[in-house]
């Protein structure tokens, strides 16, 4: 009887993971890697620092890239993303009802794709531009002293940003009804780089290889909808900006955009950039913008400490002044409605994400720089 031959005992064979669960794992590893960047710049200042500077370097390859283009490349990209996710949205849908059997695996496969897609947008914003929330700001680099101020101080700073647009108002254009008209978009935008290069020549921190001008979006009318008056592209290295602005606040809008390029991701530390760069601009359309916006925050903050005297500046308005901030109300009124209150939600979840615990109240702490600034000029 021949002897059994006996077959070699088999391994276990090693259980591999699905596409979706490949997709989803490296998603998630990327969501974790773009969080650890964060946590790094948060941890230590030095690093986001360096990173600020740093940026400007890749932001400048990027703008050679972009800027020439006569529209916002990021406008187009977010248009064209949003078709192709409803596209997709679509076909998951219209699968689901041919094929009842496969549902839970079509509906991994989708998901995984969104994860893996957040976690690659998650790590290039974090290693683009997200680090620069944690630099420490124009308040160390600029040694101004943040404390809290008197009302008479603030009352002091709102009079002097008031006097000065004043004084600038009746000499800035203005079309048939009295309303600020600084010409056209694109050549106003022109004015960016000049007002940087100005600043520049004083602060060196804002010394950059070129300053792009911002772009006008084609969607304005959406933007205000939303409340929004501009948007920072880091994956473009874009300063988009929502043409219908009133141009009594859009140099100042452009700048603050811009500043966000020069890595100011915080709204203080951006909308005091603005003012710097608009008051050193040498372009008196750029000058009576930021001392007006200036003066509104700052009266802003007054209101919410002595509604009396923020009362009695309106006395001090000159003619120009109250026909402009009367026609920035109606535009503001044109567009309220409930898009206007997720817009400022959205923006507020996000600010607070970022560590801007104030949320949308962060664009008025400028009004702590614009006090330490004015002490320091012994104004």
């Amino acid at each position: 009887m021949p002897a059994t031959v006996l077959a070699p005992e088999r391994g276990v064979a090693k259980k591999r993971l699905s596409p979706a669960a490949k997709r989803t794992l490296w998603g998630l590893g990327l969501g974790m890697l773009a969080a650890g960047l964060l946590a790094l710049g948060a941890f230590s200042p030095a690093f986001a620092r360096a990173f600020v500077l740093a940026s400007r370097s890749w932001n400048a390859v990027y703008s050679l890239l972009f800027s020439p283009l006569p529209f916002s490349a990021a406008e187009i990209a977010l248009l064209a993303g949003g078709a192709w996710a409803l596209f997709c949205l679509f076909r998951l849908v219209f699968r689901l009802i041919r094929r009842p059997g496969g549902r839970k695996a079509l509906l991994l496969a989708y998901l995984s794709r969104l994860v893996l897609t957040g976690g690659c947008l998650a790590l290039a914003f974090s290693a683009l531009w997200g680090v620069c929330y944690s630099d420490p700001g124009l308040t160390d680099l600029l040694g101004l002293d943040i404390r809290p101020r008197s009302t008479e101080e603030l009352y002091a700073v709102c009079v002097d940003m008031l006097t000065e647009a004043a004084r600038l108002a009746p000499a800035v254009p203005r079309d048939g009804e009295g309303i600020c008209d600084f010409g056209a978009f694109s050549t106003l935008a022109g004015g960016v780089s000049g007002a940087y290069g100005r600043l520049a020549e004083a602060e060196p921190f804002f010394t950059a290889p070129f300053y792009p001008a911002p772009k006008r979006v084609l969607l304005s009318e959406l933007m205000s909808r939303f409340g929004i008056s501009g948007i920072y592209a880091p994956f473009t290295a874009e300063a988009n900006v929502n043409g219908l602005t009133p141009h009594s606040h859009l140099p100042f809008t452009m700048c603050h955009e811009a500043a966000h390029r020069l890595g100011l991701a915080r709204e203080e530390d951006a909308n005091f950039a603005a003012f710097l760069a608009c008051i050193s601009s040498g372009d008196i359309q750029y000058n009576y913008s930021g001392y007006l916006l200036a003066y509104i925050y700052a009266s802003n903050a007054l209101y919410r400490t002595d509604r009396e005297a923020a009362y009695g500046l309106s006395d001090l308005e000159s003619p120009e002044i109250k026909s402009d901030l009367a026609y920035y109300s109606a535009y503001l009124r044109q567009f309220e409605g409930p898009a206007t209150s997720l817009g400022t939600a959205a923006n507020n979840t996000y600010l607070r994400a970022m560590g801007q615990s104030d949320g949308v109240r962060s664009y008025g702490r400028v009004v702590d720089l614009l006090c330490a600034w004015h002490e320091r000029q012994g104004a």
